[in-house]
């Protein structure tokens, strides 16, 4: 009987996963470089983009726009290089 359960169990994929120690799934022990960003919460900027772009994520989502630009350093400081319907970081840490 426990040599058909087990064969069931394989057959279908069900095998026990490995055990992990809780403190291996833990965030503070995630591997993170100092500087990194870890973000919270993605926004999509809208298909019509501007200058006031960075401005109107940043009002919408309650943050300010240094922190935007903190989170998304790839966008100049001055907005002219943000992309039309592009996911944008706009709660987070650094």
């Amino acid at each position: 009987m426990m040599a058909s359960l087990l064969t069931l169990v394989l057959f279908l994929g069900l095998a026990p996963l490995p055990l992990v120690s809780a403190d291996e799934c833990q965030p503070h022990q995630w591997k993170r470089d100092a500087g990194d960003i870890m973000c919270r919460y993605h926004a999509t900027s809208g298909e019509d983009v501007n200058y006031y772009t960075c401005m109107d994520l940043a009002l919408t989502y309650e943050t300010t726009v240094e922190n935007f630009f903190a989170l998304n350093p790839s966008v100049n400081a001055n907005c002219d290089n943000i992309q039309a319907s592009t996911q944008y970081c706009v709660k987070g840490c650094k």
